[in-house]
């Protein structure tokens, strides 16, 4: 590689760093390891840390600990999921309904419901939604008071959004020492 840059040593190649700055001993590196000891190493030095795991949780509102498969990820960015158009576009995007209308016959079929919902933004927007399908399906059944009972451990924030979208539909809320009112008629 020197020949190509046209010089003939290493020394002519950083001849431009003054003589003052220059290091006359080789760096203090440790001995080249391959990619295991690296990653025995890392493990060794961070085993000092005290993980999340290992200590108590003060995540609220909803928040916690979840475990994410590797499997997700890999799934996630097959071809059938992907397409170069708008994922508004239901003609170019075959791949992702087809697999959420899978995933909804499957949770189907687990909780013994004849509907099931999929893909919500968020946790309050789907708990809402589950309700308000909850109560649809329910009446079609049968023509008594629907009942939405609420646990006392749901975050604020979420109840607000359920309340936001019971509000107005003749629901009767039932408490006990855990649960606690949605809405009332």
């Amino acid at each position: 590689m020197l020949s190509a840059m046209g010089m003939g040593s290493i020394d002519e190649l950083f001849s431009d760093i003054p003589e003052d700055i220059r290091r006359e001993s080789p760096l203090p590196l440790p001995e080249p390891q391959s990619e295991e000891e690296i990653w025995d190493d890392a493990k060794r030095l961070l085993g000092a840390n005290v993980g999340l795991d290992d200590r108590p949780s003060f995540l609220a509102a909803g928040l916690a600990r979840n475990f994410v498969p590797t499997m997700v990820g890999m799934l996630a960015t097959r071809g059938e999921f992907l397409t170069s158009y708008t994922p508004y576009q239901p003609e170019v995007s075959q791949g992702m309904l087809q697999a959420m209308w899978e995933f909804q016959t499957m949770v189907s079929e687990l909780v013994g419901l004849p509907v099931a919902n999929v893909s919500m933004y968020d946790a309050s927007t789907a708990a809402a939604e589950a309700i308000t399908c909850a109560v649809r399906v329910h009446r079609r059944k049968a023509s008594q008071d629907n009942v939405v009972y609420v646990s006392e451990f749901v975050p604020p924030q979420r109840l607000e959004v359920i309340r936001n979208y019971t509000q107005g539909r003749t629901l009767i809320s039932r408490c006990s020492s855990i649960l606690r009112t949605v809405t009332s008629t």
